[in-house]
């Protein structure tokens, strides 16, 4: 009877491990259950938001690529240039200036005694080397841009000695004409708008309407109104 008794209660205790044992592998799987759906849940919820990030930053870079764009190509930049380009359309082009220019040698025929006799022949009958013609000019240019321009677009002979340091352009001879052919007080002599200038023609900057006049003298200017030795005193 006692060790009936024994046994039951080994029995007993026994079914009571057993229960406890069950119940906490139960327990301690039910717990790491929970921890790993937790961390599933935790994991889903990391990439959620990742991934709403991500779409949030896309859609902010394409916003701001797009805005940056709109606003620097379509809105901004490109109708900028298209405004300018449509004001300066509308503004009126830039008024062209014009002088007149004249080259006579009409003095050497009352001068042809003391004219070189083998240049005879090159003289225009009348006189004008350049009969009175416009030239355009820019702003700043000189007298001596003027007739640079001339004798290139008429083709006529030209030839000058330059000091660009003191804006010095001395013409020697136009047309084949030079200094001296008519006599050791001849060469060539310039003015603008009847007055002659006492310095260079590389220093005499032009205005709109000027009339330039290039004439051969064969007495320092006085045949042709401006005696040299006068203007230089």
């Amino acid at each position: 009877m006692k060790r009936k008794i024994i046994y039951i209660t080994l029995v007993i205790l026994f079914a009571i491990a057993v229960t406890i044992l069950t119940n906490s592998c139960a327990s301690q799987a039910k717990e790491k259950e929970s921890a790993v759906e937790a961390e599933q849940q935790k994991a889903e919820q990391e990439a959620e938001q990742n991934q709403n990030g991500d779409a949030s930053g896309s859609s902010a870079d394409s916003t701001t690529t797009g805005g940056t764009y709109q606003e620097g190509t379509v809105a901004g930049t490109a109708p900028a240039v298209k405004d300018t380009a449509d004001a300066e359309t509308n503004q009126p082009a830039a008024q062209k200036k014009y002088v007149t220019i004249t080259v006579s040698c009409a003095t050497i025929y009352d001068n042809l005694e003391t004219f070189d006799k083998a240049k005879r022949e090159i003289l225009p009958g009348n006189g004008l080397i350049v009969s009175a013609t416009k030239v355009e000019i820019s702003e700043g240019e000189t007298v001596f841009d003027a007739l640079l321009k001339v004798t290139k677009d008429k083709k006529i002979h030209m030839e000058y000695v330059s000091t660009p340091l003191y804006k010095s352009n001395y013409i020697e001879g136009i047309g084949n004409i030079y200094e001296i052919d008519a006599g050791p007080l001849s060469g060539w002599m310039y003015k603008v708008n009847n007055w002659f200038p006492n310095y260079g023609c590389g220093r005499y900057v032009l205005k709109e309407g000027d009339n330039i006049e290039w004439v051969y003298t064969c007495d320092l200017g006085r045949d042709v109104g401006g005696d040299w030795n006068e203007q230089n005193k």
